[in-house]
């Protein structure tokens, strides 16, 4: 195994930590969480573009973590590992950082820790907890650059370092984050350093990857961290964004997902981003996500055209009530009209939905699973509303002392749960009403038939299995 200055992790997670009662992970993990990890891709690219040598590991696909992790540190010698770190995922991140802490103690190794991704750039304070030399808050391109230059090249300054959050002289310091425009210049992501084989989509048989052609939410809804921890919306060049693209082409992938927050938010953008794609004539179909009120039928045509043949649409809750007290004003009008033309054009689709939001009851949580059978997508994900830090919702229970900024290491220590959004429905009863609704959902009899239907060939019959296994397997589960 060859030597790296720099190797990004990924610990392994599943949605049981979010959905369950316990929050303890199972080891089993949901088709989305298939997708390769453009972020860390893109941080290798800028290291490599800086003359680094870096490696990525995938915890996800490790079940002998964290032995074989440590073993490639030992192996690889990097002068910085960073870690990426979500709220779920906490607990995870601490055992690993406190091994990685151990090892390098006890084999002397020279090695720094820095923690990096959504919870970092919402919640600083977490980076001394977890037990991280460095912490990361915004994009991670920059400040990996830094970091290695003063590690690996002893050039520049931690006070110099974007985003940079350490602890000196018992204070805690934060730099400014990478400025937003910065995201126009990064080199592209270097997916080489990933085992493709091992990732795959719900929709073909094919290899798979990731590309992103903006990045932050223009939204601003209560019930989520993403305008904090992703940063203002920033598109970039639709030519550059072109030119990756026909680098992906080159690469020999099937199936790609633009991972913007909302594709459609500037429809003449998406658009000449379509007339792009077709100009390539790309040899691989593609997915994005996006909202119900920023599409049209003239918009789904052209993509279509171009090649997408699956749109995710987050429906949150069945009631446009619940939705609009969570800021997310997109009425059930939208969603109907939204899933009608996407159905109409031939577009397949996945609707996100939320298990106990803010002054949902029991009735209103069917009224949910009601509105997605209504809406009639390919597949639904149901998850339980979880507080976040870096959420409007958070900052308002903190302001008015309802939680303590602690909770976050309580959680990651395992002395508190995962808190939820929803204030009369425990976590005991979320979990019930949320396997209630992937069993209500996915085992109707109408829906079954539908795939079976759709099954042209055996390896057709492989893929559906495969991802009928992690569906089961992560989402239609006992209460544990």
């Amino acid at each position: 195994m060859d030597a790296c200055d720099v190797l990004l992790i990924i610990p392994p997670f599943d949605f049981t930590m979010l959905n369950s009662v316990t929050g303890r992970r199972t080891g089993r993990s949901g088709y989305y969480l298939y997708y390769p990890p453009l972020g860390l891709c893109s941080m290798a690219g800028a290291l490599r573009a800086q003359g680094y040598a870096a490696g990525v590991a995938d915890a996800q696909f490790d079940r002998t973590w964290p032995g074989s992790l440590l073993d490639r540190v030992r192996a690889q010698r990097p002068a910085l590992v960073g870690v990426l770190t979500t709220t779920p995922v906490l607990p995870v991140v601490h055992e690993l950082v406190q091994a990685l802490r151990t090892l390098r103690e006890t084999e002397k190794l020279d090695f720094r820790i820095v923690a990096g991704g959504a919870h970092v750039s919402c919640d600083p304070g977490i980076v001394p907890d977890l037990g991280a030399d460095f912490g990361v808050v915004g994009d991670g391109e920059l400040p990996v650059c830094g970091l290695a230059d003063l590690l690996v090249r002893a050039q520049g300054r931690a006070a110099d370092v974007p985003g940079l959050v350490w602890v000196e002289d018992g204070v805690l310091r934060q730099n400014e984050p990478a400025p937003a425009n910065a995201v126009r210049d990064y080199p592209p992501p270097d997916r080489s350093v990933l085992n493709r084989n091992k990732y795959f989509n719900p929709f073909l048989p094919v290899p798979t990857t990731t590309v992103i052609s903006a990045r932050g939410c223009p939204f601003q809804c209560a019930f989520c961290c993403r305008s904090q921890s992703m940063g203002s919306y920033r598109p970039r060049p639709v030519e550059a964004f072109l030119q990756e693209v026909e680098q992906v082409q080159a690469e020999g992938y099937g199936f790609v997902s633009i991972i913007d927050e909302t594709f459609t938010f500037d429809k003449k953008r998406a658009a000449a981003i379509a007339r792009g794609l077709l100009r390539l004539g790309p040899k691989f179909a593609w997915s994005c996500q996006t909202r119900a009120d920023t599409v049209d039928e003239d918009i789904l045509r052209i993509i279509k055209r171009a090649g997408c043949i699956n749109i995710s649409f987050g429906v949150e809750a069945g009631d446009s009530a619940v939705r609009g007290a969570m800021e997310k004003g997109v009425d059930n009008d939208h969603f109907v009209r939204a899933f009608s033309l996407c159905k109409k054009i031939g577009i397949s689709t996945n609707a996100f939905l939320m298990i106990g939001s803010p002054g949902e009851d029991r009735a209103a949580v069917q009224r949910s699973v009601n509105f997605a059978k209504k809406l009639d997508p390919d597949y639904v994900v149901f998850n339980i509303a979880t507080l976040f830090p870096g959420a409007a919702y958070y900052d308002a229970l903190l302001e008015k002392g309802a939680v303590d900024r602690d909770i976050w290491t309580q959680y990651m220590r395992g002395q508190a749960p995962l808190p939820v959004l929803n204030e009369d429905l425990g976590k005991p009863e979320l979990v019930d009403l949320l396997n209630r609704a992937y069993r209500s959902f996915y085992l109707r009899p109408a829906f079954m038939a539908k795939k079976l239907a759709a099954i042209r060939s055996p390896r057709q019959m492989w893929h559906l299995a495969r991802q009928a296994a992690t569906v089961v397997g992560d989402y239609v589960m006992k209460s544990s």
